[in-house]
């Protein structure tokens, strides 16, 4: 059965399988490409010493405050803020489910309008 493509105001028709149709495949998968190398964050969470740090602070803090194992490092001022990511008094050892929580209530990770 086909379907309309998911791009904007695009009236071609698509297989079931498939989102786009082949043009605007192309389109999105490069607006794609191009929103993930320009981002800034992204270069830190993926250098060298962002992993050695990460991966040594979660060694010692191995347990997030509400007592589940920490998987992710919080900074309490944010890196954009001024705040030094590598500075110990800076983090705060977390699970997903309350790094997620906090980044939410703060407007972090989905800035308020």
């Amino acid at each position: 059965m086909k379907h309309s493509c998911a791009y904007r105001l695009c009236p071609a028709l698509v297989d079931s399988g498939e989102r786009y149709c082949a043009p605007h495949k192309k389109q999105v998968a490069a607006e794609y490409d191009r929103g993930r190398r320009s981002d800034p964050n992204r270069r830190f969470i993926q250098s060298r010493r962002w992993k050695e740090f990460r991966e040594a602070y979660l060694k010692l803090h191995p347990v997030c405050t509400c007592g589940r194992q920490a998987v992710m490092i919080h900074h309490p001022i944010p890196r954009r803020q001024g705040g030094d990511p590598y500075a110990e008094d800076n983090c705060r050892p977390l699970c997903f489910a309350c790094h997620s929580r906090t980044s939410a209530i703060t407007g972090e990770r989905w800035p308020k309008r």
